[in-house]
């Protein structure tokens, strides 16, 4: 059952991921942002979605103060209910800890639909090579991408990429990922 090999496939990574040194972080934290920056549709990106990562995932931080700092607009989701409405930070310490403890903007924050953002960075467990991704199952992001028009890049450390994702059918791919190697 697919259900099955999803769940085994993300003990799995995540035990992987949690395996990594600091030093094996910071290195690929580092060469993905560089990827990042470098990408055509970030350069011409004047919205970007991100989402703010927990402590064992690549850090999206450095790529957030990056696009900061190259003065585009940054959108990150908070949870409301079964649905992300996304919010505008100007820095990161306009982040407070929402649902499921992860960082999140704050209920004032400034509002953007899905159709105006130009670049949305996707989190995942899991990527394979045609973009797959096995998040954590909960189908936000899923949702999210079953609308999204624009470019969807995720990012991920090297142990995060498998040869395949088993997939369902509300699954919906990134249209690139950036590894850290």
């Amino acid at each position: 059952m697919i259900h099955e090999e999803k769940s085994r496939l993300r003990k799995k990574i995540i035990l992987e991921r949690r395996r990594l040194s600091p030093i094996q972080r910071m290195e690929q934290t580092k060469k993905v942002a560089e990827k990042f920056a470098a990408l055509t549709e970030y350069i011409s990106a004047k919205t970007i979605g991100f989402y703010a990562s927990k402590a064992e995932e690549l850090s999206t931080d450095r790529v957030i103060c990056r696009a900061l700092e190259d003065k585009k607009r940054v959108f990150l989701p908070r949870v409301m209910g079964e649905d992300l409405i996304w919010g505008e930070i100007k820095n990161l310490d306009e982040l407070e800890v929402g649902e499921f403890a992860i960082r999140e903007p704050r209920r004032d924050s400034h509002q953007i639909e899905m159709s105006q953002i130009d670049l949305l960075v996707v989190p995942g467990v899991a990527f394979d090579k045609r973009g797959n991704r096995l998040g954590y199952g909960r189908g936000f992001f899923d949702k999210v991408l079953a609308v999204f028009r624009g470019f969807s890049v995720g990012l991920a450390f090297d142990c995060q990429i498998v040869d395949e994702v088993p997939v369902e059918k509300w699954d919906e791919r990134v249209k690139k990922v950036l590894v850290g190697k």
